[in-house]
């Protein structure tokens, strides 16, 4: 059960001074709750099918750069190696870009086994961008501003604040439907980093 309560003193009338007691009212609030909780979930869920969709269209990008270079490439079996050169590349940077989305994807959704290792703050914040870009991208009038200071080092298992970081950006995002700035900060400070997420919406 959830509840609500709130206490109320009771004093005297005629002194205003003597307390007689203390009025408690309980709410019982449980129904409400859960609904919020319903809603929150279907925001998370909604926000994690966009995301979902997006890393799809990027990667169906990738099969698309790997499909044409690879075509191109047939078209030149008789070209010399310097001209095939450029389309093999190609599709190796298409593949590399593939492996690291799904890889983010895996990392986001499942997490690490708890490994920590040295990346810079402002990486995190872009790889979370990049994640959540499905979403802002979407949303007119939504500027996003970076204010990185310094390459800011820290120790912390990537997969885990990564994921942190980018539900602060849904949340930022859904603080303003309407537009608005979204700003990523990263400090270096004397023993490590500063780093914020934050929004000018109204629930910011």
């Amino acid at each position: 059960m959830h509840a609500l309560v709130s206490a109320s003193p009771v004093r005297n009338p005629q002194s205003k001074k003597d307390l007689l007691g203390v009025l408690v009212i309980v709410r019982d609030i449980t129904e409400l709750t859960e609904l919020r909780h319903v809603i929150t979930d279907a925001e998370r869920h909604l926000a994690a099918g966009q995301m979902a969709a997006g890393m799809a269209h990027d990667f169906s990008n990738v099969l698309n750069s790997i499909t044409q270079a690879a075509t191109l490439l047939h078209m030149k079996q008789e070209a010399p190696s310097r001209e095939r050169e450029p389309y093999v590349g190609m599709i190796r940077n298409a593949a590399t870009r593939g492996i690291e989305l799904i890889q983010r994807l895996r990392e986001n959704v499942m997490g690490s086994k708890g490994e920590t290792s040295v990346v810079t703050a402002e990486g995190l914040l872009e790889e979370a961008l990049e994640l959540a870009r499905p979403l802002w991208s979407r949303v007119g009038g939504l500027n996003v501003e970076r204010r990185y200071s310094g390459k800011a080092l820290i120790r912390v298992n990537a997969a885990d604040v990564r994921r942190a970081f980018v539900n602060l950006i849904i949340n930022a995002i859904q603080a303003m439907p309407g537009g608005g700035k979204l700003v990523l900060t990263s400090v270096v400070k004397e023993h490590g980093a500063l780093i914020c997420v934050e929004d000018s919406g109204d629930s910011a």
